[in-house]
């Protein structure tokens, strides 16, 4: 698993599999980035007044569902 995060100056990033199972990959629509922002802001309160970036720390677990919703 990795975490929810947004790539170092908001670039975009690929990934290559090599070999073993298929991935699946989750994504956020930029149109939806403040709708996002938000969300995980207000799930992860403390974090977010620690470091108003912390979502790219990369240790940030959502489900999918829960975004879907």
């Amino acid at each position: 698993m990795f975490g929810w995060h947004k790539e170092d100056m908001d670039l975009y990033s690929i990934n290559f599999l090599h070999a073993g199972h298929p991935k699946f990959w989750y994504s956020v629509d930029l149109r939806d980035n403040e709708k996002f922002e938000s969300y995980v802001s207000s799930k992860f309160a403390d974090e977010h007044r620690e470091c108003k970036e912390f979502i790219r720390h990369k240790n940030t677990l959502i489900h999918p569902r829960n975004l879907i919703q």
